[in-house]
């Protein structure tokens, strides 16, 4: 049984991103978890009680309503709803105590996944803090077959090759092609080590059809850019571990570059 965790506000994007991970995923041994969590905001030591109170039974009525609504559209789905008090991440991290997640399911509300992830504190913040392999859906994103899957490398050699399994799976599900993208600032001659850790990745993708793709770019955002225009791709798969290909798309210092460079979903894995 697949167990995928789905954060919700009750907004549209939130709303999107769960009809997302419902399509993709279908509902033959998969249960889904809804989770919404609420904080008070400023208020006086003599109302706080009365605020959260307020807050959690909204809560658990909308959560209730929604569960309905999904139970209604998708005949046969097993869901369960939480209701936790705190920030996103604590909660996620609560029922992660609990639950063993194979996916999360996060909705964004920027421009773009990327534009979001960087300032978007909440989104970031699960990111960094939540180990679980997350998929993140832009506003408005409909879901439709995955033919392309882009894999954005550095071929720095893994830690564990099982971390790939998420992406594999879900190209599995859709058939779909992983292309494995690296971003370089120039032409570069044939590096030994990272062509054997080409090989290894090659062994890892058994079974899925792959291919490898050098784009040249003096930026990184501009590179991934291009290659996810030309090649169609409808997701794009990253390893999340420190001062690695992650950093140089999530530093700061290119919100603006990055604020452009896509409005496909984002599957974020980590090492």
């Amino acid at each position: 049984m697949k167990n995928v965790l789905l954060t919700t506000d009750f907004s549209e994007n939130a709303e999107n991103a769960i009809n997302y991970a419902i399509n993709m995923f279908g509902i033959e041994d998969v249960q889904y978890v809804v989770l919404n969590s609420y904080q008070d905001i400023s208020a006086s030591s003599g109302s706080l009680v009365s605020l959260i109170d307020t807050l959690r039974n909204d809560s658990i009525d909308r959560l209730k309503s929604h569960e309905e609504d999904l139970l209604a559209a998708n005949k046969g789905i097993v869901v369960e709803s939480k209701s936790i008090y705190g920030s996103v991440t604590q909660g996620i991290k609560t029922l992660s105590e609990e639950t063993a997640f194979d996916y999360l399911i996060i909705g964004t509300k920027g421009i773009s996944v990327l534009e979001n992830l960087i300032v978007g504190s909440n989104t970031m913040d699960v990111i960094k803090s939540i180990k679980i392999p997350t998929l993140v859906i832009p506003t408005k994103f409909e879901h439709h077959k995955i033919h392309n899957i882009a894999f954005a490398a550095d071929y720095e050699k893994l830690k564990d090759s099982h971390i790939l399994e998420p992406m594999i799976e879900v190209a599995k599900l859709a058939g779909a092609e992983v292309k494995i993208v690296n971003v370089s600032e120039k032409e570069e001659a044939v590096d030994v080590p990272h062509a054997l850790e080409g090989f290894h990745l090659h062994g890892i993708l058994k079974g899925v059809q792959h291919q490898y793709f050098t784009e040249v770019n003096e930026k990184v955002t501009d590179g991934l850019e291009v290659f996810i225009k030309e090649n169609r791709i409808d997701l794009m798969a990253l390893i999340a571990h420190e001062y690695t290909f992650f950093d140089r798309i999530f530093h700061r210092s290119i919100t603006k570059q990055v604020s452009r460079l896509t409005e496909i979903p984002l599957l974020i894995i980590h090492e």
